[in-house]
């Protein structure tokens, strides 16, 4: 179960995204790393499952770095997360 805790480390790593910004992946990378803790809580137990999440999400992911692509992000990893399974 996703407990406060990780959603809580999910969101201010949303913070960190812009600085993953990159041509191919576009806002990707940064996206994965956000959900990282989600992923891992989902996953537990499954390694194979957690490198294929996190593969996924690091693929490319359309935004815009700037003050307004965090909100955008914040609410793809939201409902992201609910759709790994």
């Amino acid at each position: 179960m996703i407990s406060r805790t990780d959603l809580t480390a999910a969101f201010l790593r949303t913070f960190a995204i812009q600085g993953s910004w990159n041509y191919r992946t576009l806002l990707g990378g940064g996206l994965a790393y956000a959900m990282l803790p989600l992923l891992v809580r989902i996953h537990s137990g499954d390694p194979v499952a957690l490198r294929r999440a996190v593969r996924r999400h690091a693929s490319s992911f359309n935004g815009r770095p700037g003050p307004r692509s965090d909100r955008a992000v914040q609410n793809g990893v939201a409902r992201s997360a609910g759709s790994d399974r």
